[in-house]
């Protein structure tokens, strides 16, 4: 979801009041940004990956040194509005972004949560109870394919494996290399009793592409029933003779 992205940049640097942009170090994190933006891996900018946590850090020193630069900058003006008048300094510029910035913060916080967060909670409440219901309808001795996000709820079970077609993703890993292997010497789509997948999560080692192909292919599959659970859910249960 390209929005995602925007909301990411917000969601690094507004807590902070935007102070990491006036902090040098913040440039340190610069590349590493970059390339997790350009990624077309979903997971690599999406709030729900752990792929962001490093620029807490970053940007929370960087903060910090804005902070510091726009305080010199205000005693530098200050010094020199004090020159000019030989008084009583009324509160300039820099006094006002200074005394706003916390409150900047609260404002944020307060819309972030309101516009996005709330939202995206009580989104993920329902798809997550839509899942639960996927699972408890599959029988525990059955053997089942499914994506990563599920594999862990189907573990205690004999036959268990992890769904992942070419085009697979993150480069030849171990994992990539052993799920090629495993994809040639045996046609897990022919044998298993469920496979469970949902286009809307996170597709790894895979494409959302090719997880949405695949789920059209299987509908149109006779031996198997196709189950809708909503937010994306479906499980294709395999007809026995």
């Amino acid at each position: 979801m390209p929005a995602a992205k925007p909301l990411l940049l917000i969601a690094l640097v507004g807590p902070f009041a935007l102070l990491p942009l006036a902090g040098g170090f913040s440039i340190v994190g610069l590349p590493y940004l970059l390339q997790r933006l350009l990624s077309d891996y979903g997971g690599h900018w999406s709030f729900s990956s752990h792929y962001s946590a490093i620029f807490g850090a970053i940007f929370a020193i960087g903060a910090v040194e804005g902070f510091i630069r726009l305080a010199r900058w205000r005693e530098l003006r200050g010094a020199r509005e004090q020159d000019m008048s030989k008084g009583a300094r009324e509160p300039g510029t820099a006094d006002r972004v200074l005394l706003a910035l916390p409150a900047l913060s609260l404002i944020f916080f307060g819309s972030f949560l309101l516009a996005f967060l709330v939202p995206y909670v009580s989104g993920e409440t329902a798809r997550a109870a839509a899942g639960y219901e996927l699972l408890r309808a599959v029988p525990a001795d059955a053997s089942v394919l499914a994506q990563h996000n599920l594999v862990p709820h189907l573990s205690c079970r004999d036959e268990i494996y992890l769904y992942g077609e070419e085009p697979l993703r993150q480069g030849l890993s171990h994992t990539n290399l052993e799920l090629k292997e495993l994809y040639r010497e045996r046609d897990l789509f022919s044998e298993v009793d469920y496979i469970a997948l949902n286009p809307e999560l996170d597709p790894f080692p895979t494409t959302a592409e090719r997880v949405r192909e695949r789920c059209e292919l299987l509908r149109a599959d006779p031996r198997f029933i196709a189950r809708d659970y909503g937010h994306g859910w479906v499980l294709f249960e395999r007809i026995r003779p």
